[in-house]
């Protein structure tokens, strides 16, 4: 498996980035979500991947943030929504959006993105209401959270998710984390170990 890609950015285009890795060129499928976030052309990048493997061909996709892949995965996992059909929703609505359309069953908001019907919507709403976050965190995220803490707590929840473990769980063990360790002082990394420690 190949965790991430960093090299230098040949050429980019909003669905595809080239990257040159010690003389190797890597073409690397990407979200728009990610495109925005490049820099120029020759700089380095670094980019967070998945090899999608198929008995006929091999894929790389590559991802700004572990928000992105996290959810990416997600995505690959609801039947009959492919790798390019979940790139397709990560660049037609932001996630944020995707998990309150998710959580508040809004079949139409989904449908709204390109090349995705109404019948896939309310699959991809039946599959992954029980697997993301909701947007308000439950109690762990308050007014006085700041950005960064947010972010970190969801991408903890989703990476919980994503292990196997049931969405109640993985929130109930970063409540816990959350009230011995100043969120401040931590990483992600450390977030999920943590969570795993005391998970249930």
């Amino acid at each position: 498996m190949i965790g991430f890609i960093r090299g230098i950015l040949t050429s980019a285009q909003p669905t595809k980035a080239l990257i040159d890795v010690q003389g190797m060129g890597y073409n690397v499928s990407i979200p728009i979500s990610t495109f925005e976030k490049l820099p120029e052309i020759n700089s380095e990048v670094k980019l967070l991947t998945h090899l999608h493997v198929r008995e006929d061909n091999m894929s790389l996709f590559g991802f700004f943030s572990q928000e992105e892949k996290d959810f990416f995965l997600l995505l690959i996992g609801v039947s009959k929504i492919g790798p390019k059909g979940a790139l397709g929703i990560l660049s037609g609505i932001p996630i944020n959006e995707l998990i309150q359309a998710i959580s508040s069953g809004d079949v139409n908001r989904i449908s709204r993105v390109p090349g995705i019907g109404k019948k896939t919507s309310e699959r991809l709403i039946v599959e992954l209401k029980e697997k993301i976050p909701d947007t308000a965190g439950t109690d762990i995220i308050s007014s006085k959270t700041s950005d960064k803490q947010k972010i970190m707590v969801t991408d903890t929840i989703m990476a919980l998710v994503s292990l196997g473990y049931a969405k109640n769980k993985a929130q109930d063990a970063v409540r816990k984390i959350s009230k011995t360790h100043n969120l401040d002082s931590i990483n992600i990394e450390q977030l999920v170990k943590l969570s795993l420690q005391v998970i249930k």
